[in-house]
């Protein structure tokens, strides 16, 4: 009996899965964006509007200003800044004792001194310190103008830097770039040792640091501890000047009223 074969199988291929095609990425639409600090119409309207009315009300105000001149308001100036001088024939019997003490010890009245009557007690009580500055000190006069740019330039009044920057080369004997360089703040130094450490102490303290004890022991062996303690009086002294001039406005050209002869 023929035996009939089946037909062979034929090995069906593997079923792979259709991808679908990839999608070029899109890119998301974006909103339009609005400038920052762009106004809008209204914005600018409302803008515009304020800026007519701040406008007008300055130019009101800055007439008002004009009506007057400044410089001559009682109120705000008197003959030695913003300080007003007793004339000496005008003064109170206490001001005036104050006022020929003062002229007794310095003859004059130097610039805070005039202010200084103000308060005769103080006054009174105060002139022996300048005084025994400008004879008894044991510094000499260009030590004393060391110090007293140093607190001047610390302190900035105008009257005060601008008289003892002459007076500290015309009479104290320094060179015209220390004493700007003591009022400015810079860097400058001395010959003289004893000029050295009155600077290198005044510096320190006025900045304010502490004073080293190797300077302190060179301090003594150059000045002694009474010239020391000179130095911090005398810092002391002209930093009352200073304020003084300072909170009285007191100009750089400042005369204040004539004195009695």
């Amino acid at each position: 009996m023929a035996t009939i074969d089946s037909p062979a199988r034929r090995p069906q291929p593997a079923l792979t899965p259709t991808l679908a095609p990839a999608k070029a990425p899109t890119t998301p639409r974006r909103k339009p964006r609005r400038r920052i600090g762009a106004p809008s119409t209204s914005a600018l309207d409302i803008m515009s509007q304020l800026f007519d009315t701040q406008n007008l009300e300055y130019v009101s105000r800055r007439k008002e200003i004009d009506m007057f001149d400044s410089s001559s308001d009682p109120v705000d100036f008197g003959t030695f800044g913003r300080y007003r001088e007793t004339p000496a024939n005008e003064m109170s019997p206490e001001m005036r004792d104050a006022y020929e003490y003062t002229r007794q010890l310095r003859g004059m009245i130097p610039g805070p001194h005039k202010i200084w009557l103000a308060n005769p007690r103080l006054a009174e009580a105060i002139v022996p310190t300048g005084a025994y500055f400008q004879k008894d000190s044991s510094l000499s006069k260009a030590e004393i103008e060391i110090v007293t740019n140093v607190i001047n330039g610390r302190w900035l009044s105008t009257y005060a830097n601008y008289e003892h920057e002459k007076i500290g080369v015309l009479m104290g004997g320094l060179e015209p770039r220390q004493v700007e360089a003591l009022i400015a703040g810079l860097p400058t130094s001395f010959d003289d040792p004893r000029q050295q450490i009155v600077y290198e102490l005044a510096s320190t303290l006025v900045r304010p640091r502490v004073v080293p004890v190797g300077m302190y022991h060179r301090a003594v062996a150059t000045i002694g501890v009474a010239g020391i303690v000179d130095v911090t009086v005398l810092m002391g002294w002209f930093t009352s000047v200073s304020l003084t001039l300072a909170a009285f406005d007191v100009p750089s050209n400042a005369t204040g009223l004539t004195e009695e002869e």
